[in-house]
């Protein structure tokens, strides 16, 4: 697929007729709907998550007696959706990998002279 690609590009500079069509696996509008998909997941889960720590937390206020003892209290850290793990979700382990891996080879060869 590579090869008849590069003579065309050597001989003038490509354009999007020259590429072709992507695969439907390949396009951005499916990649967009997985990671939509994943990323609602994790607000979701950070929501449910958030409201047992609160409900905790107001249970814990209503159990003191004294303003001293509400203080003493400590307000939980809500928790946050994971971009991350919207990835790993939506992709893959091993596509997540591969593209940190190429990424990585990628800065490492921009020192090269």
């Amino acid at each position: 697929y590579l090869t008849p690609l590069m003579r065309v590009g050597a001989s003038k500079t490509l354009d999007a007729d020259d590429i072709g069509v992507p695969s439907d696996e390949d396009r951005a509008s499916l990649a967009y709907e997985v990671v939509q998909k994943a990323w609602d997941e994790q607000v979701e889960k950070a929501k449910a998550a958030n409201e047992i720590l609160t409900a905790r937390y107001e249970k814990q206020l209503e159990a003191c007696t004294t303003e001293e003892e509400r203080q003493k209290v400590k307000k939980p850290k809500l928790k946050e959706p994971s971009a991350s793990s919207a990835l790993v979700k939506g992709f893959g382990i091993g596509r997540v990998s591969l593209a940190i891996f190429y990424y990585v080879i990628s800065a490492f060869l921009n020192f090269i002279p």
